[in-house]
């Protein structure tokens, strides 16, 4: 994924407290990057078609 994507969709998840993303794949390509670059801690819920990502914590 693009780094102004990954941007975009962690800004979305401090913002609104959670995203929902299509895969479990994509979910932990966002925890990763989020914690690399800002040190966000973010988990995932849902084990449905879809996952939802959202803020661990208060950060």
């Amino acid at each position: 994924m693009p780094d102004q994507e990954l941007k975009d969709k962690v800004r979305r998840v401090r913002k609104e407290g959670s995203l929902k993303v299509q895969s479990k794949a994509e979910a932990l390509e966002l925890i990763t990057y989020a914690q690399m670059m800002y040190g966000y801690q973010f988990r995932i819920e849902g084990h449905t078609s879809f996952y939802y990502l959202v803020v661990d914590g208060d950060d």
